[in-house]
């Protein structure tokens, strides 16, 4: 596959992965909602569609890596952050993208902490 496809592709797919994974934090904190509020169907609700945005983001993740490893580098943060110094003409905003991804899949593993601590307790 041409580097240049490669390029595009997974500067995109960065964008589609923060994209959904806003969705997943914003239901994330309608289900801590739900838990706090005791609100069972609404949780039910929002853990209907965690698992929907789970799996969608799973299916991003693996076709990241599967553009990781065609362009020859490893499928974790490193390789991603390979890939990135290589690039010229779209660094920048694939390179926020990237960096709002992780302090975001951070916000959503304290999120669902908080809220799996919250599920022990009721």
């Amino acid at each position: 596959m041409p580097a240049g496809g490669t390029d595009h592709r997974l500067g995109k797919l960065i964008g589609e992965e923060l994209a959904t994974l806003h969705d997943f934090v914003a239901v994330l904190q309608k289900e801590q909602q739900a838990l706090i509020e005791g609100d069972l169907d609404r949780l039910m609700l929002q853990v209907e569609e965690k698992t929907r945005l789970s799996t969608l983001l799973a299916r991003l993740t693996e076709q990241r890596n599967q553009l990781l490893n065609a362009a020859f580098l490893s499928n974790d943060r490193a390789g991603m952050e390979n890939w990135l110094t290589q690039q010229t003409s779209t660094t920048g905003n694939v390179r926020n993208d990237w960096d709002k991804l992780l302090v975001m899949a951070a916000e959503a593993r304290v999120l669902n902490e908080s809220n799996g601590k919250l599920i022990a307790t009721r």
